[in-house]
């Protein structure tokens, strides 16, 4: 068949040109790990590209515009053809990384789904069969081949088919909003192949196609969920993905966990423009780790996560010797070293990490001072530890049972009003059998075995019982910081419970202040952003602890409603080493102030500290300076006497 070039509409292949180069460079000055799935959709963008670009070379062809040999007509067209024909087969590759199927599958799944794409390369390049999709005639005109639709359609429809077929089979893999999203991106490019045959002419199936791209590009291949933005690696949310796709689908895998020896230590220490830059030269040693069978994420606060996938024990323990002895030398930037002391602790699944949960506590644990730092560990080295948090395990029941949490309350300062107007309720465990035990050891176990909820409603109620019972607002408190736990922040029963106990004391919400720390804006966020909107609507404030330490960013403070933001401790004691640590704190303040937030920051503990925060417009100050957390009864006398004297001060 005969087309009539000039009735093409050449501004939709221009238009995918042009987009699908930008989306290329926004990708590629985003992404710094260049794994397979990073490939693939680069892949797309480029072929989609190629595609549109030769299309647009076959309609200026044909339309007189350029003209050329016949050989460079033939050239240009099977570029044209072979790149938009070959979109289907890459789309399908797409989605089996995404459902992390590709890597699973034996060689030869993987030459039956490339039969079709090997047969329309055998009719696009023999040239005794080419004239079955196209030819130009001896004029020059250009003609379908009786072959290229059913070619094109049959195959790339096929592909869809297979893609469709194996997201739905394969949907508990994904999460929710992805799995829709693939299923979105396979129905529009489905679409995109029918404008093709009711309007031939209007070129627009490259561009729909490019459409579709930019949807997977600002969605499933989103750079805040997908890789850490200190890094550039896997990010933690990518880990918690991957870890229910093991679990799911009952893969074995290794996992090696590389933990920093304080992280925050070393940002104090030697700066944060040091500890960036070796941060960036770890990254891409790490990077470069990686390859088919090896993924590299990134969790915060200063640890890595390897995962080795379809490899041996001793592959593993070979991967992690080999980290280990790079650290025992020096990371050297602008002619300063840097000495990490490191942990190397390798897991199996589902030997011994047996659950999604499990795997990331495993890689959250975080560097463990009473564990060697100068040898790979397996984790089953590490049952001793184990022993202890059993023992906790069981402490933790006893207080359940007895209600024998002790909650502590630690005073923060109002600079404005130069009162104590709040304070952050803090637990406390002390047990019959152990002793005192940390909030850092027992609130880890409680994560760890799910006991944390339980926990936190036992605080919560026990602040709603003290405001009412001795309303220390007749002493000037305002309000009370209640820290949240991840779980609680997944529990869409929560405001329910919360509103009971309220209502139970005749408390209410704006008497409370939530208090919820970076690492828990993790896992899924539609259902956190849903059950803070309810808390919220209720009329709870927010406050984000431990800003600066995590993952989180500045788009977080705007994206949750979060009214107080708590600077770590860190920030303040490194703002005392040198005058650039200074700086970063000055600004951090100055833009929670512009974003219409207020600033907390923590860790005050002399009197020096107290007045440069407060002449840097600090509004809020907690810290021993003040007092250390202490028992309500010892409470309500400090903040009584407290704000009475100065008021006195005042008079």
């Amino acid at each position: 068949m005969l087309y009539a070039p000039g009735r093409y509409n050449l501004n939709y292949d221009i238009s995918a040109i042009l987009l699908n180069v930008i989306i290329m460079i926004f990708f590629l000055t985003k992404k710094k790990v260049r794994d397979r799935r990073v490939k693939l959709f680069m892949s797309l963008e480029f072929i989609l590209c190629v595609a549109a670009a030769g299309e647009l070379g076959t309609a200026l062809i044909r339309n007189g515009t350029i003209v050329c040999s016949s050989a460079t007509k033939t050239v240009v067209t099977i570029i044209a053809h072979y790149s938009h024909n070959s979109v289907g087969f890459l789309i399908l590759l797409y989605m089996l990384e995404i459902l992390g199927r590709l890597r699973t599958m034996r060689k030869a799944q993987l030459f039956l789904i490339s039969v079709p794409q090997m047969i329309l390369t055998v009719f696009m390049f023999v040239p005794g069969l080419r004239h079955t999709i196209f030819y130009y005639d001896a004029d020059g005109n250009y003609f379908h081949g009786p072959m290229r639709d059913w070619l094109y359609y049959t195959i790339v429809i096929i592909y869809l088919i297979i893609g469709i077929i194996v997201l739905m089979r394969h949907k508990r893999t994904l999460v929710r909003k992805d799995l829709y999203y693939s299923l979105f991106v396979a129905i529009g490019f489905v679409a995109s192949m029918i404008t093709e045959q009711i309007g031939r002419y209007l070129r627009a199936c490259v561009f729909l196609q490019s459409l579709c791209m930019l949807a997977v590009y600002v969605t499933i291949e989103n750079d805040d969920e997908t890789f850490d933005y200190e890094t550039g690696l896997l990010s933690r949310y990518s880990l918690w993905k991957e870890a229910r796709f093991l679990f799911d689908n009952k893969r074995t895998s290794y996992m090696i966990s590389v933990r920093l020896q304080d992280d925050n230590y070393y940002d104090v220490m030697l700066g944060p423009d040091i500890t960036r830059g070796v941060k960036r030269q770890m990254t891409d040693w790490m990077a470069r780790l990686m390859n088919e069978r090896v993924r590299v994420f990134y969790t915060g606060r200063g640890t890595f996560a390897i995962e080795l996938f379809n490899s041996t024990k001793d592959e593993a323990m070979s991967v992690a010797e080999k980290i280990r002895q790079r650290y025992e030398y020096s990371w050297l930037y602008k002619n300063t070293p840097a000495y990490y002391a490191v942990q190397v602790v390798v897991g199996c699944i589902p030997d011994v990490i047996k659950t999604q949960d499990q795997l990331i506590t495993f890689v959250d644990n975080g560097f463990d001072v009473s564990l060697p730092a100068d040898q790979v560990l397996f984790a089953d080295e590490l049952m001793k530890s184990e022993v202890r948090k059993a023992d906790v395990e069981r402490a933790l029941h006893r207080a359940l049972d007895n209600q024998s949490f002790k909650v502590y309350y630690q005073p923060i300062y109002d600079t404005e009003e130069g009162k104590i107007r709040s304070c952050e309720a803090l637990v406390r465990m002390i047990d019959d059998e152990l002793g005192f035990v940390s909030p850092e050891e027992f609130i880890k176990v409680a994560e760890q075995t799910g006991l944390v909820s339980q926990i936190g409603e036992i605080v919560f109620e026990k602040v709603c019982r003290y405001l009412h019972d001795v309303k220390p607002q007749q002493y000037g408190l305002g309000f009370v910081e209640v820290n949240l736990s991840t779980v609680q922040c997944m529990d869409t029963n929560l405001p329910d419970r919360f509103t009971e106990i309220m209502q139970k004391y005749g408390v209410t919400a704006d008497q409370i202040d939530l208090e919820i720390t970076e690492s828990a804006v993790v896992n899924d966020e539609n259902t956190m952003i849903h059950v803070l909107n309810r808390l919220t609507d209720m009329g709870f404030s927010f406050a984000l602890d431990d800003f600066g330490t995590g993952n989180a960013n500045y788009s977080y403070i705007i994206k949750y409603p979060f009214r107080l933001i708590k600077i770590d401790k860190s920030f303040l004691w490194g703002s005392e080493k040198n005058a650039e640590n200074a700086t970063i704190l000055r600004n951090m303040v100055n833009l929670i102030s512009e974003l219409d937030r207020l600033a907390v920051v923590e860790g005050v503990e002399t009197v020096e500290q107290k007045e440069k925060m407060i002449a840097n417009g600090v509004r809020y100050l907690q810290g021993y300076y003040y007092s250390k957390p202490v028992p309500e009864d010892d409470f309500t006398k400090y903040i009584s006497d407290f704000n009475a004297n100065t008021s006195e001060e005042g008079a």
